[in-house]
């Protein structure tokens, strides 16, 4: 099984190698420009792991009817997709470490030792990039197992790790309870501090209730203020909101 594993495996294996080492080189002569490419293939990876590993796995196997060969050779099914499964998250592990390796190091180097925001490295920090693979690669294996058609397989994978990758991008910083914080507003609110992700720094009403735009939301509720957003303030009694994760939370 191992054997037959790494026949079938090798090559992803050998174009993820490749794929790390062009990266790398990519990566190290976009200067500051990076951060933007580096959010690409972050998102880009676990989604080819997911359509081109992970969903053909097992939908491949049984679509052939190939994985009856290896049952009546003595091989349970849950031996045969445990070592499957082990291997592809073996190798997919080590690619993903050595990703998170060059994300790291090479940001490093790019940054240097001077002050930034440690939040807009959130998405591809190690922790981040390996869960990410992982999820990939385990996403595109139900999917398979479920479907048992490579091509509806793979379709429904790429939609499906998409959306997810997409959402997680914009709402992790909710994976935590953010902190909530409100204070009178006397001509000046807090804006967060160094270290701090401000999800929402804005006027609430007395309910916690956000105004998003305090002029369209006076013009909308407080037509006597005729354009006075300090009266409109004073008039409806609102509050200054902050959303925020701490350095703690990162």
């Amino acid at each position: 099984m191992v054997w037959l594993t790494w026949r079938q495996h090798r090559v992803a294996l050998l174009i993820g190698v490749l794929l790390l080492a062009f990266y790398a080189f990519i990566l190290l002569g976009r200067n500051y420009d990076a951060y933007s490419f580096q959010y690409e293939v972050v998102m880009l990876l676990p989604l080819l792991v997911a359509v081109f590993v992970g969903a053909p796995l097992v939908s491949r196997e049984r679509g052939q009817k190939t994985h009856y060969v290896a049952w009546l050779q003595g091989t349970s099914r849950t031996r045969w997709l445990v070592i499957k499964l082990a291997l592809l998250v073996a190798g997919v592990l080590v690619l993903a470490t050595a990703l998170a390796f060059i994300e790291n190091v090479l940001q490093d180097m790019i940054v240097g030792d001077g002050p930034f925001e440690i939040w807009s490295r959130y998405l591809v920090t190690g922790p981040v990039v390996v869960g990410l693979m992982l999820f990939g690669l385990m996403l595109g294996v139900l999917v398979g197992s479920l479907t048992r058609r490579s091509i509806l397989a793979m379709a429904l994978t790429f939609v499906l790790c998409t959306t997810c990758i997409i959402v997680f991008s914009n709402e992790y910083q909710y994976l935590v309870p953010p902190h909530v914080e409100y204070m009178e507003y006397h001509g000046n609110g807090y804006w967060g501090q160094q270290g701090e992700l401000v999800t929402y720094a804005g006027f609430a009403d007395r309910q916690g209730q956000e105004t998003g735009d305090i002029h369209s939301y006076c013009d909308w509720h407080d037509s006597a203020s005729n354009g006075n957003v300090n009266k409109c303030i004073r008039d409806l009694n609102l509050q200054w909101k902050t959303v925020y994760q701490t350095e703690d939370n990162y």
